[in-house]
């Protein structure tokens, strides 16, 4: 589904090395921790599991008292980016809770909420983008463009009617800067999964 992609693709923190992002206030420990809770309904517990993290340290996150380091600045970056995918492929809050406790055989029987509680965000997050290539409404493409258009990823207008679209007119669609850096951190977690891969597994068996 290639909007699908193409909305998936705008997740994971700045960075100039794709080892070491940095931390922006998208990811920050605060707004991922409340998002955690919120739309994704974990527990306190289940979201310090997922960032390798005790309790009181998420309690300082969230009241600002400290700001994450590089290494929990990656894991939740991770976690955000899931976050934002999931949004983007449940149509509803029910639908999102219904996938997140269903056992999968892709995640070898365990479900999404034990993988994201074992840190392995990424791992979902690549699965996602697997499964998002699919054959995509013209309704659902612009659900996704005005989502995007709604984050200050692009930017779009309408062009004049055309003879060749019957009289309709195109709406034209521009990148805007933090959407090309948005894409500039996709393409960087994309990597970071592919790092994470054994790609030759089974390949001289």
């Amino acid at each position: 589904m290639s909007s699908a992609r193409s909305e998936i693709a705008e997740l994971t923190p700045n960075a100039t090395d794709l080892r070491a992002p940095m931390y922006t206030e998208a990811a920050s420990g605060q707004n991922t921790v409340d998002r955690a809770r919120t739309i994704l309904g974990l527990t306190q517990s289940e979201i310090a599991d997922a960032l390798r993290a005790n309790e009181s340290t998420l309690h300082r996150w969230r009241t600002g008292e400290s700001r994450p380091t590089a290494v929990y600045a990656t894991r939740l970056a991770a976690l955000n980016d899931l976050i934002d995918a999931i949004q983007l492929l449940a149509r509803t809050p029910s639908e999102m809770a219904r996938w997140l406790n269903t056992p999968d055989a892709a995640f070898g029987g365990r479900t999404p909420r034990h993988l994201i509680r074992d840190g392995r965000c990424e791992f979902v997050l690549g699965a996602l983008a697997v499964r998002a290539e699919r054959p995509v409404s013209p309704g659902a493409l612009y659900t996704a463009l005005q989502r995007l258009e709604a984050k200050g990823v692009i930017t779009s207008r309408m062009g004049d009617p055309t003879p060749q679209r019957g009289g309709r007119a195109k709406r034209h669609v521009a990148v805007t800067a933090p959407g090309m850096r948005a894409l500039r951190r996709s393409l960087q977690a994309y990597q970071r999964l592919l790092d994470g891969l054994d790609l030759f597994r089974g390949a001289h068996a």
